[in-house]
């Protein structure tokens, strides 16, 4: 009878050694949680800061693009473009990067398809890819990035303040920064939230109109084609 009572006690004993051990592991979860987690106030500014991964800035429409402003950039291959460049063919204009996750390598290939859908029309268009990121899309990276794209595809850089120049001339807007993305590093990686529209001009090198945030080739031909 001893022996039973004295397993009995032993049994009860390791019961309550485990539940012991198991509030301990619980309790020190919490305050590892406690002191690690973000404050609210800081996760709900990264909640806030979140759409801007898209890469998209909303388009300012009660910008008047009538006459495009002045501009002064270079291509891939060291060539000048200015507003004046955009005179005597259709253009398309898109402002991206090449380090862009979202809608940018999207855009362009819609783009490159656009031309390909509109046949020898094509030859009257002239695509401008006009980086937003100059600090790290040099003339050389962005000359490999459209490597292989079709001829009439040109990538446009240039400092800071004639990248400004350019998204100013078409009502666009940048934003760079690291928006409390996972995987990114404060101060080495950064996105670049920017208007996503494409920009249609005439052969004059006046606005037309603009193409909506990742709109395929098939309903883009179409609409160049209803606005030559």
């Amino acid at each position: 009878m001893r022996r039973g009572a004295g397993a009995i006690l032993g049994i009860a004993a390791l019961v309550a050694f485990f539940a012991a051990v198991a509030a301990l592991g619980t309790w020190l979860g919490r305050v590892v949680a406690e002191r690690t987690a973000p404050p609210i106030e800081a996760a709900a500014t990264v909640a806030a800061a979140a759409p801007a991964l898209l890469d998209v800035l909303p388009y300012r429409p009660d910008v008047a693009l009538d006459t495009v402003g002045a501009f002064r950039l270079m291509d891939q291959e060291r060539a000048v473009v200015t507003d004046a460049s955009l005179r005597g063919h259709y253009s398309l204009v898109f402002f991206g990067y090449t380090r862009c996750r979202q809608i940018c390598a999207f855009t362009l290939e819609n783009l490159q398809l656009t031309l390909e859908e509109l046949g020898t029309a094509a030859d009257n268009i002239q695509v401008y890819f006009i980086t937003v990121d100059p600090g790290r899309d040099t003339r050389a990276v962005l000359a490999e990035y459209v490597r292989g794209m079709h001829p009439n595809v040109r990538a446009l850089t240039g400092t800071d303040e004639q990248i400004d120049a350019a998204l100013a001339a078409f009502g666009a807007a940048r934003i760079a920064g690291n928006f409390g993305a996972p995987g990114y590093q404060a101060q080495v990686e950064y996105v670049v939230a920017h208007t996503g529209v494409v920009f249609f001009l005439g052969r004059d090198g006046r606005y037309k109109l603009h193409l909506r945030e990742g709109m395929p080739a098939y309903e883009m031909a179409p609409i160049i084609r209803a606005n030559w």
